[in-house]
């Protein structure tokens, strides 16, 4: 009888070891509020969702950052903040609750970014009223980048130093085919999140990329500007990074510039970077 009280109490301690052990919470990751360290290539989307207010969470595996997640709080109304995480803890289903707050900035920025270091879990925003998940519906994206992998459905491009995989809407689809597009080829993509994926929609192989200075003259449209080099006119398309460096700059008709620009097949230049 005692023996068999014995073993009801070491399994019940066993259980109950499980059960603690079961119950227990992953740990909360470190995280650090990065400006200068964000990887370059969220940039090209970052730059365009940075227009509107909310928050946006990157899924480490759609957009190349695994294992880490970053988080983009866009305030474009608000230049002289900066946001950070006041806390962090996990809610009975295991998600990661984040909750928000602003702090004054030195630097005029209209937008802040958080990195959970080696997390890829599910995250919640606590305060959705203060922070409401940005809407990226109608907004469109491009990047530079080499292809790594080609199939009938979907293509891979490295982008600085990581991996995004694009599917392919029809019309991009007909583009690979009629300019011969193949892997290690430098491509401009244009694209957007449908269903949750990033489909491309357009491409245009890159043929090469320079470095030049000219005067700015102004613009002819919302996204192409005119340079006048060595005394003649040049007509150049910006690129999203192009158009807010310009804006941030506020480049006056006269001033002198210098910038990198690619050439496309069809020979569109396109403005990828404004340097001073």
């Amino acid at each position: 009888m005692l023996m068999k009280t014995k073993h009801k109490v070491i399994f019940t301690i066993i259980a109950l070891t499980f059960m603690l052990v079961g119950c227990r919470q992953p740990e909360i990751p470190a995280y650090q509020s990065v400006i200068e360290t964000i990887p370059s290539h969220l940039y090209d989307f970052i730059e365009v969702m940075a227009v509107e207010n909310g928050v946006f969470i990157f899924d480490p595996i759609i957009y190349g950052t695994d294992p880490d997640t970053y988080i983009l709080v866009s305030h474009p109304n608000k230049e002289n903040i900066l946001v950070v995480i006041n806390s962090l803890e996990y809610n009975t289903n295991d998600e990661l609750v984040l909750d928000l707050i602003e702090t004054s900035a030195s630097l005029s920025r209209n937008y802040s970014v958080i990195r959970l270091v080696d997390y890829t879990g599910a995250v919640i925003i606590k305060d959705t009223e203060t922070w409401r998940t940005l809407d990226t519906t109608d907004l469109y994206f491009s990047s530079i980048g080499i292809i790594h992998t080609l199939s009938n459905e979907n293509l891979t491009i490295g982008v600085d130093n990581a991996q995004i995989t694009l599917n392919l809407s029809d019309e991009a689809k007909e583009l690979i085919d009629s300019s011969k597009v193949d892997t290690n080829d430098k491509i401009l993509v244009s694209y957007k999140k449908i269903d949750g994926q990033l489909e491309a929609l357009d491409l245009k192989k890159i043929l090469r990329t320079s470095s030049t200075e000219g005067t700015y003259t102004g613009h002819a449209d919302s996204h192409t500007i005119e340079i006048r080099i060595d005394g003649e006119y040049n007509y150049f398309q910006l690129s999203s990074k192009a158009h807010t460096q310009l804006f941030i700059s506020r480049i006056t008709d006269g001033q002198s510039i210098e910038f990198e620009y690619i050439e496309l097949e069809h020979g569109q230049k396109l403005i990828t970077n404004i340097i001073n």
